[in-house]
């Protein structure tokens, strides 16, 4: 009987690897090695009510922020990114952003 490789097993501590894809910005779900664990650098989307999609850090960082600071996700319909800056963008650009259209800070 054979048994499926382990991914991990030609990785050293601290070393990177991409098993899966963001369905968001189909960038790669990073594992990092520490102590010879696997640690997934992902997060579960906003997206849903039952947050149940899993997604890339940086886009799981990207939804807190907007969610905090304008108080908008970017619903699954309009996913994948195509454009990583705008769905990347640093939290000032979109409070900057609001307050041209609003007229006011937040």
């Amino acid at each position: 009987m054979s048994t499926l490789p382990n991914p991990t097993d030609n990785h050293q501590d601290g070393e990177s690897m991409s098993v899966q894809t963001c369905p968001r910005c189909r960038g790669p779900i990073e594992i990092v090695i520490q102590g010879g664990t696997e640690i997934k650098l992902a997060a579960m989307s906003r997206a849903t009510r039952e947050r149940d999609i899993e997604i890339c850090a940086p886009c799981g960082s990207d939804e807190a922020m907007r969610a905090n600071a304008i108080g908008y996700i970017i619903p699954v319909a309009e996913w994948p990114v195509n454009d990583p800056h705008f769905y990347h963008q640093p939290v000032q650009d979109a409070i900057n952003a609001f307050t041209a259209e609003n007229g006011r800070g937040l």
